[in-house]
Parts: structure tokens; sequence; C-alpha cells
């Protein structure tokens, strides 16, 4: 539900299952306007980039296509198109702070801030990239199902990736759990090596922690260019 600053008229309807709220607001008529347009139930649902484009291009002062964009990329991760279609967008929805902080944080061309990490010997080490390659870091953390099921999907793609990708895991866990995520990491049988940022305190110099798994992807330069790719886009991407 959609809600225009000042008063709304609000209608709550009682039934025999779930109260219902209903709002007469500009913003939500054109919350309403815009499922209808997507070809969707609810607005948290995947919505066609190429759809977003064009009803931004039509509604270019609309709060509720901001809303989607950010909602898209925290749940459904980055696509590229979503760099033109914030372009899109009037002076009066780039000036909000949302706007401004998507921008910032997913669509900048950001060098990565240098960090210190933790290799499996328990030595401090400076996290390097090859200069020659991509590189993708992977975060991950102990519990979390979903990090292995990407790694190994990458795992399975890496042979024709491997001379323009490096990849790199980088674990968020506490230091107690050190041998824990260790003996998890080593179970994956994975190619590639897993480095330690207790807590994750260096990481979050590059990246907000919203959500696993997440991950950078990194340029030659050593500028972030991508966030939360998945495995299909970071093969176009490469190749």
């Amino acid at each position: 539900i959609f809600i225009d600053t000042g008063f709304n008229e609000v209608e709550i309807i009682i039934n025999n299952v779930t109260p219902q709220l209903k709002v007469n607001s500009k913003i939500e008529k054109e919350h309403m306007l815009f499922l209808d347009q997507m070809g969707i139930s609810n607005i948290e649902e995947q919505v066609s980039m190429e759809k977003l484009q064009a009803y931004v291009s039509q509604h270019p002062k609309s709060y509720v296509a901001l809303f989607v964009l950010i909602d898209q990329m925290f749940n459904y991760r980055f696509a590229p198109e979503m760099k033109s279609i914030s372009n899109k967008f009037d002076t009066t929805i780039k000036i909000t702070k949302a706007f401004s902080y998507f921008k910032e944080q997913y669509l900048e061309r950001r060098k990565f801030i240098d960090m210190n990490v933790v290799n499996d010997k328990g030595k401090t080490v400076r996290l390097n990239f090859h200069p020659n390659k991509y590189t993708l870091l992977d975060f991950w953390w102990v519990g979390c199902n979903p990090c292995f099921v990407d790694m190994q999907k990458i795992n399975q793609k890496i042979n024709g990736l491997r001379q323009k990708l490096n990849i790199i895991s980088i674990n968020t866990d506490t230091r107690e759990r050190l041998k824990e995520s260790k003996d998890r990491f080593a179970k994956q049988n994975l190619s590639w090596k897993s480095f330690w940022d207790f807590d994750g305190i260096m990481s979050q110099k590059n990246i907000f922690f919203y959500k696993y798994p997440t991950n950078l992807l990194i340029d030659q330069d050593g500028y972030i260019i991508a966030t939360d790719i998945d495995i299909e886009r970071l093969e176009d991407f490469i190749q």
C-alpha cells in the first residue's frame, strides 16, 4: 500500500477472513495502474526490465517505479538494464535519498577499498586481485545453504570462465566459527580459496549486507562493476 504525504482517506474492510486496508491516495491509484500494466498481482513479484523501462519512460516522476526498481535489485539481483532505467527518472525522483543511495551503491563505478583478510592458515593477508582478470568476490556464512548452492553453480561453469575470471570467497562469520566454516567450505570441493573477514567488518567498507548469498564483480582496474550478479548474467558479461 502506498500513501501520499499529509492526510489520506483509509477504509478498513472487515470480513470473515482477514481485515483489508484500502487507501484512497493518488500514489496508491498509480500503484494499481502499475500492477495492471506489468501484469502482476503483487508489487514484489519479479517484473520484466523491458516493461519497467517503458513504464518509467511514460511516468518519469513515479515513486512507485523507483520503489520497484530498488526492490527488484534487493530481491532478484542486479540487472544491467537498471542503469539505463534509472537515467529515465525525472529530477524530482533523482534528488530523493532513496535514489541517491541506490545510485551510489549499485549504479556508479566505485573503486574497491583494499582490505585485510585471514587465510585458511590463520594468517592475516592483504586481498589481492589478478591484474588481467575480472574478480568475483563471493560472500558467505556457515549457515547459508543458498550460498553453497550458488558456489556449486559457479563451480560447474568455472572451466569456461577461468581464463577471464578469478573467484575469491569471503566468509563473514565470527572468529569462534573459524574451524566450523573452514570444514564446511572444504566439503564443497571448490577450485578456489576462501578467506575470512570476521563479522564482515572489513567487507562492509565495500558492501552493505542485507542478504546472503551476495557478491561483487570487480574489473581489472579494481572497480566494482556489478553487485549480486547471477551465474547466467556473469557468463554473458565475461564472455
